[in-house]
């Protein structure tokens, strides 16, 4: 629902307001029990003033100075007059959080250095954050933050009771993304565009992704519209703020509004040069503004390598970065709703890897036991490797123990090390396999019903 400036203003139109949301908002969408929410638990008014100032500053307009002197009041709680923006409106934010891996062949290389290396790397994605719908600039956003098991937990599931702040309607929109068509965007890029930096890029014909695990989860805004009217031959605009209410001291997000500052002041006082903006600062559509010294963009991805490669960390950096930077890109969801469509996939809550984001912490376990097998294996193949190299060079390989050896023979040769090894490994694939989950059983095996090759896998 729609709220007015003043508190007086919404006690005498809230009827007609109600009757302009209810198209929106009325009925909720059906959302399964494994939807959760997080709770709004900030109220309007205290919004209100603590984002008055802020958007004072941000509203150029007559008697500018003295209006900001009255936000500020109004934010010291001084006797000043709560700045109530022009339409604020209570909205459910269907998203996803992503725990998955991937693989690729991956080309890389030193800087300075001309000989590269092409290896296939294991990419994990966990506590990852993607939009469950298409609307600029609302999914451009990352709510990375309360993708925390603390703040997971703070979630509920979806009922009719979340559909109301006080007495304001909350607008539930519906999801409309599915993260399962992420392994066909990323085969659809070209070579130019998996170019991460100079020296490290992958090859998208390559990519592979067996596991995808998304928990819904609604998150709750308080989208917050303010005017800065027409003034001596300024060309009046307006922006948003979009207001994280799932905390008291939730992010407080601002449209990009340098570029519309700029030409007002160069209308009002003259076209002169100090008035224009750097180019930089006009890059991004949105942006953090509170919390105070905080980057102004959550991440999207959170990748980390696990292969005998071991990249270190600038490349999972490097990596999370080039993501962020596609996944904020102006339109982004709408190109990925026209490749899901064009695959046929629409967002089905009932796929059995959609889980209830409780189930979270306890899947992360079983993703930790899924990377200590993963790194045995790679070891494992290293060790096989450094065996045949000396095998074929008559190079003589003395290996010593290190550690606890009680009731062990001492390992004194490549061949007894790998033997161990090899026990190391199998005694952790089995208790992986003890410790996975019923509905994954049950996907793999109907995945292997449905394509055969994954028969083998």
């Amino acid at each position: 629902m729609l709220l007015p400036r003043s508190r007086a203003a919404l006690a005498r139109t809230r009827t007609t307001l109600r009757r302009c949301a209810r198209p929106f908002s009325t009925p909720p969408p059906q959302y399964p029990p494994k939807v959760r929410a997080l709770p709004f638990v900030a109220k309007p008014e205290d919004v209100v003033r603590r984002t008055g100032l802020l958007a004072t500053l941000q509203t150029f307009q007559k008697n500018y100075p003295s209006k900001i002197v009255n936000a500020a009041r109004a934010y010291l709680n001084f006797g000043g007059e709560l700045v109530w923006p022009d339409r604020m409106q209570a909205v459910y934010l269907p998203s996803w959080v992503i725990d998955a891996h991937a693989s690729a062949k991956f080309t890389l290389s030193k800087r300075g250095d001309e000989n590269t290396k092409e290896q296939t790397l294991d990419v994990w994605f966990q506590r990852s954050f993607m939009p469950g719908f298409s609307m600029d600039p609302l999914s451009q956003l990352s709510f990375s933050e309360l993708t925390t098991d603390e703040r997971l937990a703070e979630a509920v599931p979806f009922s009719e009771e979340l559909t109301k702040v006080q007495d304001i309607d909350v607008l539930c929109l519906p999801y409309t993304a599915t993260p399962f068509a992420l392994p066909d965007a990323a085969r659809t890029l070209s070579f130019n565009d998996a170019i991460i930096e100079e020296d490290f890029r992958f090859d998208p014909t390559t990519f592979r992704s067996d596991l995808i695990t998304a928990y819904p989860l609604l998150v709750p805004v308080y989208l917050m519209q303010y005017v800065a009217p027409s003034y001596r031959g300024g060309e009046g605009y307006s922006f948003t703020l979009i207001v994280d209410a799932s905390s008291a001291q939730g992010a407080v997000i601002s449209e990009n509004v340098f570029g519309l500052q700029s030409q007002f002041l160069k209308d009002t006082l003259g076209q002169r040069s100090w008035f224009d903006v750097p180019a930089d600062l006009l890059e991004d559509d949105v942006m953090r503004i509170l919390p105070l010294g905080a980057p102004p963009h959550e991440p999207f991805a959170r990748p980390g390598f696990f292969s005998a490669a071991k990249p270190g960390e600038s490349w999972a950096g490097a990596l999370g970065e080039w993501v962020d930077a596609r996944a904020r890109a102006r339109g982004a969801m709408g190109r990925y709703a026209a490749l899901q469509a064009a695959r046929g996939q629409t967002v089905d809550l009932a796929d059995p890897r959609v889980r209830d984001v409780a189930e979270a912490p306890a899947f992360a376990e079983y993703l930790q036991q899924v990377k200590i097998v993963y790194s045995w294996r790679d070891t494992l193949e290293q060790l096989v490797r450094i065996d045949a190299q000396s095998k074929s060079t008559n190079t003589k390989v003395t290996v010593m123990s290190v550690g606890n050896t009680d009731a062990q023979d001492e390992v004194s040769s490549m061949q007894g090390l790998i033997k161990t090894m090899e026990g190391t490994l199998a005694r952790s694939e089995a208790a992986l396999a003890e410790k996975k989950p019923g509905w994954l059983r049950e996907w793999e095996a109907r995945q292997r019903v449905e394509d055969p090759a994954r028969r083998d896998a």
